[in-house]
């Protein structure tokens, strides 16, 4: 039956393809009729249906791939000159909704984005209809904007009312404190090309930006252009069949840590160990950071009397501290993923407990400031989104349970180490039972749940 369905939704796929492409062609030869608009439009609603079904019955999974732009300098100058606009438009939004408390995406998409409008247009005190230069970028892009401030909104207002906030400000996108920024292109708007040797990108107003990616893909959806540190990127959503759950036996616990991002037990009493080597790496990385960000002060603070030497000097340094960050986010991100790629491949049962980072730094005082911050670098709980998302695709099962005194309970004779304090080995002041510490919380998180001691989460 799931096959079947799969089969179906691959060749309705196709034919939408098909009636695109030829669209397109009958359009520029001008034999387009009113009539086979009208099929295409059915067709298409067919197809958002068939979707969005199949989507509700998790035959099919929703997932969103990162793909790295490499713009030309007029084109980074576009690219920037509509980030710009979006965070002006988005900036307007906000200033426009602590005026009159109005989040609703259309009216301010009325006020802040159509050029023309047969409504009448009110606006508080100080503020009016966009400048002509304004109207330079796409309106979808613009529009996306008051879409994600509407978003925002609603998650504030929604947090308010189950008491995780007691009250919320809506804050202004500032260039100097998020030079981080992203804006939406609709699906119809953006498509990928194949040209010549490499696949191009191309939005409205804007065409044949190269993306770096292994096959075409086809944009049905709404894609988010991002800047981060220096680079460019596209995420675009996928449509991905999950493979079934087939439990063959294989089941391992985790116990994340810093030395080692990772220690697992196995049922067959295998121990491994992930990221134990990364340590030295990252924290090279992030030494070079830390002076890179040193400089900046440095030069940013200080008097000289060539200002040219010192806005050179302070670019300088900002692009070291850039690239650093970039760097030490994909080191991380590489790590995670091919922990994942390695436990899905070759476990049906993982066992993986909360790992409370923040909690931790907070109640830290005796620890150091470089420990806390290699500590929050590793993004734990990052890796058990990423897993919880990959094991959903691959068939596999995740257990997020609780490691309530699991470094501190001996393997052997189950009593308590109230003194373990920072050991890497545990030694049981009972039974002299001694292993590493890692394996020793791994192994009493594989007992206790298959004992059902431990709290599970799901």
């Amino acid at each position: 039956m799931r096959a079947t369905q799969v089969k179906e939704t691959t060749a309705l796929t196709i034919r939408r393809w098909k009636m695109a492409k030829e669209r397109t062609e009958h359009r520029e030869q001008g034999v387009w009729s009113s009539d086979n608009e009208q099929d295409y439009k059915q067709e298409m609603k067919e197809f958002e249906q068939r979707n969005s079904a199949l989507l509700k019955k998790k035959l099919l999974l929703r997932r969103t791939r990162k793909y790295r732009l490499f713009p030309t300098r007029s084109q980074q100058k576009t690219l920037r000159k509509f980030m710009g606009t979006c965070r002006w438009t988005y900036n307007q939004a906000v200033a426009h909704f602590r005026a009159t408390n109005e989040s609703n995406a259309l009216s301010l998409t009325t006020l802040y984005v159509t050029k023309t409008s047969k409504m009448t247009r009110t606006y508080p005190d100080g503020m009016g209809s966009p400048p002509e230069w304004a109207f330079e970028t796409p309106s979808s892009m613009r529009s996306n904007i008051m879409r994600a401030l509407q978003t925002n909104v609603k998650s504030a207002f929604s947090n308010l009312k189950s008491g995780n906030i007691k009250q919320f400000n809506i804050q202004f996108s500032s260039k100097k404190k998020s030079p981080n920024f992203t804006f939406s292109e609709n699906g119809r708007s953006a498509k990928i090309e194949q040209k010549q040797s490499a696949f191009c990108l191309s939005v409205s107003k804007l065409k044949d930006i190269r993306v770096k990616m292994d096959r075409p893909v086809d944009i049905t959806s709404e894609s988010d252009i991002m800047y981060s540190n220096g680079f460019w990127y596209v995420a675009i959503p996928e449509l991905v069949e999950p493979d079934p759950y087939e439990y063959r036996g294989t089941c391992i616990a985790l116990d994340p840590g810093t030395k080692a991002f990772m220690t697992g037990v196995d049922l067959e009493g295998n121990v491994l160990e992930f990221g134990r080597d990364n340590k030295t790496r990252l924290n090279a990385i992030r030494k070079r950071q830390d002076a890179a960000q040193s400089l900046m002060a440095k030069f940013k603070n200080q008097k000289t009397k060539s200002k040219r030497w010192q806005y050179r000097s302070y670019v300088r340094a900002k692009r070291t501290f850039m690239s650093c960050t970039a760097k030490l986010k994909n080191c991380v991100k590489e790590l995670h993923y091919k922990t994942c790629a390695y436990l899905t491949k070759n476990y049906d049962a993982i066992l993986l407990p909360i790992f409370k980072t923040k909690e931790m730094v907070k109640k830290s005082s005796t620890r150091n400031h470089g420990f806390n911050k290699s500590m929050l670098s590793l993004n734990h709980y990052q890796f058990r989104q990423l897993l919880l998302a990959k094991c959903e695709v691959k068939g596999k099962a995740v257990v997020v349970c609780s490691e309530m005194y699991t470094s501190q309970t001996c393997g052997r004779c189950y009593r308590l180490h109230a003194k373990l304090g920072s050991s890497d080995v545990f030694t049981c002041p009972h039974c002299s039972y001694s292993v590493g510490r890692d394996v020793n919380a791994a192994l009493n998180i594989l007992c206790y749940v298959c004992a059902g001691s431990l709290q599970v989460y799901h």
